[in-house]
């Protein structure tokens, strides 16, 4: 009995670094080459990840799908999958996504975990929207178990050039146990932004991570986008990971019409790039029906 409290301390100490520091983690290509900051703009199927409440931006059903090219054995995201559909003649919009994610566990093992979650956003006004995504955390390590999470969202349009938006992540702080004991607990995390369009053809976005310092990891993101012609759009941005002050730049490339003149339906390809004291490749593959 007294060996078994022990190593459930030790595990918690060990999960609560792991979980309460800021580690990368990106959804979707085109975030990560704006820096991971795309909170405040969400305007794609992303945002189911990012900002739910951004959803009502959508205008018909889309789906993307991520797949982490490099750096996998990394604590990171390894492939992710979205689905959102606007409702209620856009008053409303809904999305179903999952996320692969590598999560270290103690200093030997990795989690490979299975995030599922469902997605909700509604129309208070022409201006700002609400959202909300549940979600069920499976672990592959025998034993462990997650509760189910919620993150709640906003977003405003303050004017035709700019919009805010925050997500709270982990709002309900969701445990995670061993065999029936607490061992850690998803921090929540509060995470405004803004984006800001000088013209119809670019876009800057600023994102605050962890901005109540809950976790010690409040760190500065920061990103760009231009679009160069109808189908090509080029991005950085600037990746701030809050922890150990380090820190990554991000590129990436956009291209429309990925799919060619034959495909019934638009596609657009995203890859993006981090380097810095974390390297790696995303690539995304994004569909409109």
């Amino acid at each position: 009995m007294f060996s078994r409290a022990i190593i459930v301390l030790a595990l918690t100490a060990m999960l609560v670094l792991a979980l309460g520091t800021g580690s990368f983690a990106c959804v979707g290509a085109r975030p990560l080459a704006m820096g991971g900051a795309f909170v405040g703009l969400a305007d794609d199927t992303n945002a189911t990840y990012w900002n739910p409440a951004g959803l009502i931006q959508l205008d018909s059903t889309s789906f993307t799908g991520m797949y982490t090219t490099t750096n996998r054995d990394e604590i990171n995201y390894q492939h992710y999958v979205g689905l959102a559909m606007p409702l209620m003649m856009g008053k409303a919009a809904a999305g179903v996504s999952w996320v692969r994610s590598n999560m270290a566990m103690g200093l030997t093992e990795t989690d490979e975990q299975d995030w599922y979650w469902a997605s909700l956003a509604y129309q208070l006004s022409p201006q700002t929207s609400i959202g909300v995504n549940v979600k069920s955390i499976e672990n592959s390590l025998e034993d462990y178990e997650t509760e189910t999470g919620v993150d709640v969202a906003l977003f405003h349009r303050v004017n035709e050039k700019l919009t805010a938006g925050l997500l709270i992540q982990d709002f309900n702080e969701p445990e995670l146990s061993l065999s029936g004991t607490p061992v850690a607990v998803w921090t929540r995390n509060y995470r405004p932004g803004f984006a800001f369009r000088p013209d119809a053809l670019s876009v800057v976005s600023v994102e605050l991570y962890d901005a109540m310092d809950d976790t010690d990891s409040r760190s500065l993101r920061v990103g760009y986008e231009k679009m160069m012609s109808e189908k090509l759009a080029v991005r950085a941005g600037y990746y701030g990971l809050g922890q150990d002050e380090a820190d990554a730049i991000t590129v990436g490339l956009g291209i429309k019409d990925f799919g060619g003149a034959s495909f019934e339906y638009p596609m657009t390809l995203d890859i993006a790039a981090m380097f810095g004291d974390v390297e790696t490749i995303l690539t995304s593959l994004n569909v409109k029906f």
